[in-house]
């Protein structure tokens, strides 16, 4: 089980990539965390989150996308 942060709910893959195609802003992933991924819009604006990150690509996986859209 892994940590999902605040105010995300957890969402299977097809569905995290399903909004993601969905929606029409420029959503990006920002891989500042080596055990995880943040969504963001090119405002920054958190829009979802992943895991594994980069440097641990052994890891089960596990997606959320911000409460409320």
């Amino acid at each position: 089980m892994v940590d999902v942060p605040k105010g995300m709910t957890v969402v299977s893959m097809d569905r995290f990539f399903e909004l993601l195609k969905a929606d029409p802003r420029d959503i990006m992933p920002n891989t500042n965390h080596p055990y995880f991924t943040y969504w963001e819009t090119k405002d920054r604006v958190r829009w979802g989150w992943s895991t594994p990150g980069w440097r641990n690509p052994g890891e089960p996986a596990a997606y959320a996308v911000r409460n409320g859209g």
